[in-house]
């Protein structure tokens, strides 16, 4: 394996972990278990197909490592998705439904939440849309009536908007709010990783934007000043910068 793709199988190794941790310990309900599950084997299966279309030729880059330049852009536009949140908590709360997990012993629920959903919830959820992603774009070389497919852009807005419609329906009962929210942000986070090459981008956003709302009602939105001042450190440096991605 290359020196410049270890981030991701080591990001998926560590996760296993999680996998595990969640999968096999007690369960305060069924509910949780059930959730687990889903999500656990869903990992697993989008993990697979992406490996399976990419071996057809498919070049969407998604496994390269995230560099300085690039983990600054995805940790800062983090911290900028996190303080947009708290300054819209309540609209936001209106209409998204994220999964539970509390399975931490001695840990708020929200805090085992936000664990549970940022190492299992958001990587699976990715490696699905990535992998429905290079499933249109395939379709789209074939030629013919869903040619245009074949633009990775045009795929990544009809797999976020399919993933969302699907998400929304399983999870709000066909919520249109929701289902634009979902499709708005998942588009942005599939950009930032056609951007820097690596899903890590995508997971990270991701992850940061389900732990952050799962974290305000225990934490207050002013816990996230730090963040905000971080954000604001990341965004002089990145457009003062003329370096490359290399």
């Amino acid at each position: 394996m290359s020196p410049g793709t270890w981030q991701l199988p080591a990001f998926v190794a560590i996760d296993a972990f999680f996998i595990y941790f969640f999968l096999l310990r007690s369960f305060p309900t069924q509910q949780d278990f059930n959730t687990a599950i889903v999500f656990g084997l869903g990992y697993a299966v989008s993990i697979i197909a992406v490996l399976y279309i990419r071996s057809h030729g498919i070049s969407v880059k998604f496994e390269q490592n995230l560099t300085p330049k690039g983990a600054k852009i995805t940790l800062g536009l983090a911290a900028v998705l996190a303080a947009a949140i708290a300054f819209s908590s309540r609209q936001i709360f209106s209409v998204v439904f994220l999964p539970r997990g509390s399975v931490l012993s001695g840990v708020p629920s929200n805090v085992s939440d936000a664990i549970y959903n940022f190492m299992l919830v958001a990587p699976s959820e990715e490696f699905l849309v990535l992998a429905l992603l290079m499933a249109l774009i395939y379709v789209g070389r074939r030629g013919g009536t869903l040619s245009f497919l074949q633009d990775p852009y045009v795929a990544a807005g009809v797999a976020r908007l399919g993933w969302a419609s699907l998400h929304s329906i399983l999870a709000y009962g066909n919520n249109l709010q929701a289902i634009m929210i979902a499709a708005a942000m998942g588009f942005a986070f599939t950009v930032v990783m056609f951007y820097t090459g690596s899903v890590l981008s995508a997971i990270i956003l991701h992850g940061t934007w389900n732990a952050t709302l799962l974290l305000l009602p225990t934490f207050g939105a002013l816990s996230l000043a730090p963040g905000m001042a971080v954000a604001g450190v990341f965004a002089i440096y990145i457009f003062e910068s003329n370096e490359g991605m290399a």
